[in-house]
């Protein structure tokens, strides 16, 4: 669940990238922190670490 929505086809990139994770990293019981969404050079910029 998010706190927000972001600019178009933003929600649906989020939602593919979530989906990934749940496919093909279901064992990783490491929390998703230190989230950070930017713009730059014209596009969306997305990143995140995996801690535990």
């Amino acid at each position: 669940m998010r706190a927000a929505t972001g600019p178009d086809g933003f929600d649906d990139l989020i939602d593919k990238l979530i989906g990934r994770k749940q496919k093909y990293f279901s064992n990783d019981m490491r929390m998703i922190a230190n989230e950070k969404v930017r713009w730059e050079n014209d596009q969306w910029i997305v990143s995140a670490e995996a801690r535990g």
